[in-house]
């Protein structure tokens, strides 16, 4: 979390929140309860997300700031497997909100992903590329 326990944000996330620890799994943040939402502590927790992750999978993302464009930043980093759903040309050109996807696949710093290569990524989970 990019804030304190004692809260979740955003607030739609509460239900979401209380199904991962009633089944087992677990939140996890590097800050005090009481430690409010801000932008530079929302990226901090991406390098903590990506740093727990085998791989990163980019659905969408602009091209300037999204929060997930600082995720695919570490994996590249810390060499570890990148991905980007790749869209249809007539999207991508348009949308940008797909800015981001359209950027990282062309300059290689996130293998594309279509329906086609979902075997790829369990491959580079498993260490198997």
């Amino acid at each position: 979390m990019g804030h304190g326990l004692d809260i979740v944000y955003p607030s739609e996330n509460k239900s979401l929140a209380e199904r991962i620890i009633a089944s087992g799994g677990a939140i996890v943040s590097e800050y005090p309860v009481g430690t409010p939402v801000c932008s530079q502590n929302l990226i901090d927790r991406n390098r903590l997300q990506a740093g727990l992750s085998d791989a990163v999978i980019l659905i969408q993302s602009d091209d300037k700031k999204g929060g997930s464009m600082h995720a695919v930043n570490i994996a590249n980093e810390n060499h570890k497997p990148a991905f980007a759903v790749q869209f249809d040309n007539e999207r991508a050109n348009l949308d940008k909100m797909t800015q981001g996807n359209v950027r990282l696949i062309r300059e290689k710093r996130a293998t594309a992903l279509t329906p086609n290569k979902v075997e790829d990524v369990i491959r580079a989970i498993e260490g198997n590329e």
